[in-house]
């Protein structure tokens, strides 16, 4: 996928491919009080980190970090553009590249 927006459109950008199966299972998977905050993303590993501990260890003021297989559900009480709970903030200390959408985002991609 990678290659071909690279080849194609001369875009170099990273991909995550899910399979509908995937993005089902990753919002079964949806902890339960996460709804509660004002924001919630799905965030999509596109590999195994090492450890997950630098994220799950973090003392977060007004942020919920919990893992799932292959995601992390991020939650925001006050907004996701005032945190520091960021893409970048997770890539640094997992070492792997992340993309987030919404719950309602990924429903859509399923159909």
């Amino acid at each position: 996928v990678e290659a071909g927006l690279r080849d194609r459109l001369g875009v170099a950008v990273r991909a995550c491919v899910r399979t509908p199966a995937q993005l089902q299972a990753a919002l079964a998977e949806l902890p339960g009080d996460l709804p509660q905050s004002s924001y919630v993303l799905v965030c999509m590993l596109f590999e195994e980190p090492d450890s997950l501990a630098p994220v799950l260890e973090h003392v977060w003021q007004d942020e919920q970090v919990r893992a799932g297989d292959g995601v992390l559900y991020l939650a925001y009480a006050a907004g996701v553009h005032s945190s520091k709970l960021t893409a970048g903030w997770l890539e640094r200390r997992l070492g792997v590249a992340t993309t987030a959408r919404t719950p309602a985002t990924l429903r859509k991609l399923i159909g």
